[in-house]
């Protein structure tokens, strides 16, 4: 949305209920100081206005992206922004340091010895999984800015989540913890609380997550929409989901994304190409293309090396995932700290006939891993002696497994399936006791074989 005038903005958004609706879509508002998401329940107040946050500071041009997760419907319909005024000077104040009666944590939270800490001293946890806490009591409640204040150091992380919790919701802003030490930083716009506000800390991992102090400075109360821009669905300036898709929060987490391919009619595997970045560990995400199974990211590509990198991972995927023209991607995150998909591109083998009748087909090999079960279905205790193997059933359609592959052996948890023309491949497990009795079907897993 274009602004004439820079400021302070509410902002309001429309969307049509149904009953399939999704109860968490999240509204991505990129603002002056970054990207904060505000969550909402589509199942309810359709077809009003309804206010995202509190207040945000934009200079010409407002962008609000709404993501589709799955499991339920997703609607755009319209944004509407209130223009309140230029940003306000700070005014009276809440503050609350590390340590003091309103703050919490869970994990390993130790003393830093990071510069110009407020108080006397700042923490950091370097643990995926740590949180720090600080809840201020507010004696009038209304429309806050929320300040932050942390140590440098060289191992800080570069995006920190800061979970504002406010009347409206939870909302996220990210920060460079390895730049504005010992200063105080305003955390997005203004945000509207009752008498207490609550700003959570979480520590990803991979560097470390500095907790140091938390203000709070009073605006006002939330003022009444007045004349305001609106943008409709299908209006210049509105776009289809677009990358970067970035996934490095708590699992399980996803993003969905259409991209537009051209798919020939003679088309065989199709080939996709991800530029990546942190993509190190091999089944830290899935794909699902179009509603199809899940595919494993990022396979065997997926290696230490890219910790912190960039990297290019192109795997196939079958044709007949893809249709000519729009398709939605589904990027899920189920594993580690995450990873950035910052463009897919995708290309099609064609399907061509040997003259002859013959050829040399490339093959290639999946590892398939399992664990031992120790109960069997009824819950009864099933010992390892009892174990005497296990049968691997495969096939390239979900649900259909014409191959099988025996293993005679009851201690083994993983097999390496050779000779595999390439594509993808769904795969189950069961176990066979010392009397001959198979188990029932383990959940499936699609592997590639590239």
């Amino acid at each position: 949305v274009d602004l004439a005038t820079p400021g302070e903005y509410q902002v309001f958004a429309r969307w049509t209920e149904y009953s399939n609706r999704r109860t968490s879509v999240p509204y991505d508002i990129i603002h002056k100081a970054g990207t904060s998401t505000v969550n909402v329940n589509q199942q309810q107040n359709g077809g009003t206005w309804q206010k995202l946050g509190g207040t945000w500071t934009f200079n010409n041009q407002a962008t609000i992206r709404i993501r589709s997760l799955g499991n339920g419907t997703t609607n755009a319909d319209a944004i509407k922004l209130v223009y309140v005024g230029s940003t306000p000077e700070p005014g009276s104040t809440s503050e609350l340091d590390n340590g003091q009666p309103g703050t919490s944590f869970n994990g390993t939270w130790k003393v830093s010895i990071g510069a110009d800490p407020y108080g006397n001293n700042s923490l950091y946890a370097d643990a995926n999984g740590a949180s720090y806490t600080f809840s201020v009591d507010l004696a009038t409640p209304g429309e806050y800015q929320v300040f932050a204040r942390w140590t440098e150091y060289s191992n800080r992380r570069t995006s920190v989540p800061y979970d504002i919790i406010h009347k409206a919701g939870t909302s996220t802003v990210n920060v460079n913890q390895q730049q504005n030490g010992g200063t105080w930083q305003k955390l997005g716009g203004t945000w509207a609380f009752n008498n207490q506000a609550t700003i959570r800390i979480r520590s990803l991992g991979n560097g470390s997550t500095n907790a140091d102090a938390i203000r709070l400075v009073y605006v006002g109360s939330t003022p009444d929409p007045g004349g305001t821009p609106e943008l409709d669905n299908g209006q210049p300036g509105t776009s289809l989901p677009a990358f970067p898709v970035d996934l490095r929060g708590s699992t399980p987490e996803e993003a969905s994304i259409t991209i537009s391919v051209s798919k020939p009619q003679n088309a065989g595997d199709a080939i996709i190409t991800l530029a990546t970045y942190d993509a190190d560990f091999s089944s830290e995400g899935e794909l699902v293309i179009n509603g199809n199974q899940p595919i494993e990211l990022f396979g065997s590509a997926g290696v230490g090396g890219n910790d912190m990198n960039s990297a290019d991972i192109s795997f196939r995927t079958p044709a007949s995932y893809w249709q000519n023209g729009n398709n939605t991607l589904v990027f899920r995150h189920v594993n580690t700290q995450g990873f950035i998909i910052d463009a897919a591109t995708v290309s099609f083998d064609s399907v061509e006939s040997v003259p002859g009748g013959s050829g040399t087909a490339q093959t290639g090999s999946a590892v398939l891993n399992w664990t031992a079960p120790v109960a069997r279905a009824d819950g009864m205790a099933l010992a390892m002696s009892e174990i005497a193997g296990y049968t691997v059933y495969y096939g390239t359609v979900a649900g259909n497994y014409p191959n099988s592959l025996k293993i005679n052996d009851g201690s083994a948890t993983s097999v390496n399936i050779t000779n595999l023309p390439l594509g993808t491949y769904y795969m189950i497990v069961t176990t066979r006791d010392s009397g001959g009795r198979e188990s029932v079907e383990s959940s499936m897993v699609a592997k590639l074989v590239q």
